[in-house]
């Protein structure tokens, strides 16, 4: 049997073999099933006791979660084992016999009278799907057998050529006039590569690829019209802030780090976890040591548009932090399962350090366990706006010939808030620069002329002077100026090699400054 580890990432379950990485490209890494969503209410009423005798019966085998320096073990017993005694109520297995009893009949009975022959693998992959559907939490899934390459692929995030992660939800995101519409939403966008130096920024919508429109295709099938040979290109259609423009992109070979590190003014220290992997902490390791070389006088932790990934590795890195306290504590249904997990003494930073991580709506999951226990143990100040809201635990196994994700834990981090659906929140609200309703017919007049492109080509030099210069030249815009600084920060970033780029925005970044601002009112200068 093929043995998973468990990732929890920003909106799905990320599943990787062990010792394998995770490649960045063209990610789908919200997989909501579309399918499951259109079963029929019949099909919804077959669902209970067909899979409750396969669970009695079936081949599947619980995961385990990755650890915390040894295992952070997901105590979720095997659906082929005898449960221990209390796993289930009386009134629960009588229950389920009711309903296996009812459908049974019920099944038998469209055996006996329906005209044409019943496909009953197919009638039991459905029964499954509309199962784990009636459950209401999208992280809970059943992958049929027919799907388990494209799912692996997509999980395993070996989709390459343009780099990005990118989703299609139910919830969010959705044409404002039609909400049957359901666009590619930019969660991630990786520097150094085709997307971030063609200017697309998280938050995009990819509307059409190619001229095809996205909404009409599922996250397969967009990933494959996005991915392909290095040097060849593929012309996206991008709604952003209520404008729609073409960026033509070539796709090339996709290697991105996991942290970027480097040294701010006043001997800030600045460290970008762009993911939770296996090798993040043991990175994060490396680049502290390196900028406290270098005389690091305070920290700064971006982590903006960071998925999640690995818990385990996001434990590692609070340890280097925090001394002998809580650092997360992991809830199951059955209360003797628990398991609080705890820093070792010492630390890695000395407390003197002033700590401020960045976070904003697209931070999720272990990201928010970071933020959390950094925050809840005193080590950090959250700068920014409220993350996403992801705080519950999957376990991934096979099932036959299937996949099964079943949300079967919630992280709850020291202060005992609950992270679940209502994110974590700034100790120093920060808005990033937005496109108000009354500015957006005028940033789309903005942005479809060449007015930015042909000022950055007469003033290459990309210095803040020429950026305020532009918003002075151009007062009438119709757009805020920081949205207009932020346009034409990122002409001149398309034009640079990754060499060239600054790895963080000291200018323009309002988010930066207010970190920068936190930690500088500690300092003795």
């Amino acid at each position: 049997m093929s043995e998973f580890y468990i990732l929890t990432q920003g909106r799905s379950t990320f599943i990787a073999r062990p010792g394998t990485g995770q490649n960045s490209g063209v990610v789908v890494h919200n997989r909501i099933i579309s399918y499951i969503y259109g079963m029929k209410k019949a099909i919804t009423v077959l669902v209970l006791a067909l899979l409750a005798v396969s669970i009695l019966g079936a081949n599947g085998v619980m995961e385990n979660q990755n650890a915390f320096y040894e295992n952070l073990q997901n105590r979720v017993p095997d659906p082929n084992r005898t449960q221990s005694a209390g796993a289930t109520t009386v009134s629960d297995d009588k229950k389920i016999e009711e309903n296996m009893s009812r459908l049974t009949r019920l099944y038998k009975y469209l055996e006996q009278n329906y005209l044409w022959d019943i496909d009953h693998d197919k009638t039991y992959e459905a029964m499954a799907e509309a199962l784990f559907s009636s459950l209401g939490d999208k992280y809970t899934y059943f992958v049929k057998a027919e799907d388990m390459d494209e799912y692996k692929e997509s999980m395993m995030g070996t989709y390459g050529g343009l780099g990005f992660y990118f989703s299609k939800t139910y919830k969010e995101y959705q044409d404002e006039n039609d909400l049957s519409t359901i666009y590619c939403f930019l969660n991630q966008i990786f520097p150094n590569t085709p997307a971030s130096r063609s200017g697309l920024m998280a938050g995009d919508l990819i509307t059409a690829i190619d001229g095809e429109d996205t909404g009409e295709l599922s996250a397969n099938d967009c990933a494959a019209r996005m991915k392909g040979e290095a040097g060849t290109s593929v012309t996206l259609t991008i709604l952003r802030n209520g404008a729609t423009f073409d960026v033509t992109i070539t796709r090339e070979k996709i290697s991105v780090p996991s942290v970027i590190s480097d040294m701010l003014e006043n001997s800030i220290g600045y460290l970008q976890i762009l993911q939770f992997y296996d090798a993040t902490a043991s990175d994060i390791s490396k680049a502290i040591t390196d900028l406290m070389n270098k005389g690091m006088r305070g920290l700064i932790i971006d982590l903006r548009n960071n998925p999640g990934g690995d818990v385990t590795a996001a434990l590692k890195i609070a340890d280097m932090f925090i001394s002998d306290a809580d650092l997360l504590t992991v809830n199951y249904k059955h209360k003797e399962n628990n398991s609080t997990y705890r820093a070792e003494l010492g630390v890695k930073v000395p407390t003197r350090i002033r700590v401020a991580i960045l976070i904003n709506e697209y931070s999720a999951s272990s990201s928010e366990i970071f933020s959390s226990t950094m925050r809840d143990n005193g080590r950090a100040v959250l700068v920014g706006t409220t993350t996403y809201g992801k705080g519950i635990m999957q376990a991934v196994s096979a099932f036959g010939d299937a996949e099964i994700s079943v949300t079967v834990a919630s992280f709850v981090p020291p202060s005992g808030e609950e992270i679940h659906q209502k994110g974590v929140e700034p100790d120093i609200p920060v808005p990033a620069p937005t496109v108000k309703d009354e500015e957006k017919e005028a940033y789309s007049a903005l942005i479809s002329t060449t007015l930015v492109r042909d000022y950055v080509a007469a003033h290459p030099q990309y210095t803040k002077e020429n950026v305020l210069n532009f918003i002075k030249e151009n007062p009438d815009t119709g757009v805020s100026d920081d949205v207009v600084a932020l346009l034409v920060r990122n002409v001149y970033f398309s034009r640079m090699t990754y060499d060239e780029l600054p790895r963080v925005d000291i200018w323009f970044d309002p988010q930066i400054r207010a970190a920068i601002d936190y930690i500088e009112e500690g300092l003795v200068l």
